[in-house]
């Protein structure tokens, strides 16, 4: 059995960035050190982001659906907005009744579930990812993820036009999703 001296601890060292990936693991440690571990180097470690990246999981099916509904009620919210600038002052409920029967009738209904009943999904997800700590880039980019959904309004302006908050938040967002996207693929 090999002994732990000075030269095997850089080289353990030099090695424990490979610890996360299982096959270099094994590839890269010496003989020594999997007799050291016995054996147990080559099994996979456990993420310790997996519950955050699961419900990451979920957040992302649960965007895309109220990307795709926000698209679908796009031109029956253009009209909306239209028809309440061209009618400015008070409205009755009557009134509101029957802006929404008359774009029900040029737009059809609204989609089922609608954007109000996605976001009311979405919310407990992201409370959850929030309350989670991230180890990893994986798990960062979720809650990164997570914050561009919620700050989508930082992105209406263009770099030269937006608030210095705003795109301080947006550049930050952009490069941690980078860093997980990159990461992902090492």
């Amino acid at each position: 059995m090999s002994q732990l001296n000075r030269r095997t601890t850089l080289t353990l060292v030099a090695t424990l960035p490979t610890l996360a990936v299982p096959s270099a693991r094994a590839a890269t440690m010496p003989a020594s050190f999997r007799e050291i571990f016995n054996g147990s180097i080559a099994d996979p470690l456990p993420n310790p982001d997996q519950e955050l990246i699961e419900l990451g999981r979920r957040f992302d099916v649960l965007e895309r659906q109220f990307h795709e509904t926000d698209e679908k009620m796009g031109p029956k919210n253009d009209a909306l907005v239209r028809i309440l600038r061209e009618t400015a002052g008070p409205r009755s409920d009557e009134d509101y009744n029957e802006i929404w029967r008359r774009l029900d009738q040029e737009f059809g209904p609204d989609p089922e579930p609608s954007c109000d009943d996605l976001s009311n999904a979405i919310g407990p997800l992201e409370r959850a990812i929030m309350a989670l700590p991230a180890f990893t880039f994986a798990g960062l980019g979720v809650k990164a993820r997570i914050a561009r959904f919620e700050c989508s309004h930082f992105y209406d302006e263009t770099d030269d036009d937006a608030d210095w908050d705003h795109w301080i938040a947006r550049e930050l967002i952009s490069s941690v999703l980078a860093a997980a996207e990159l990461s992902a693929t090492i």
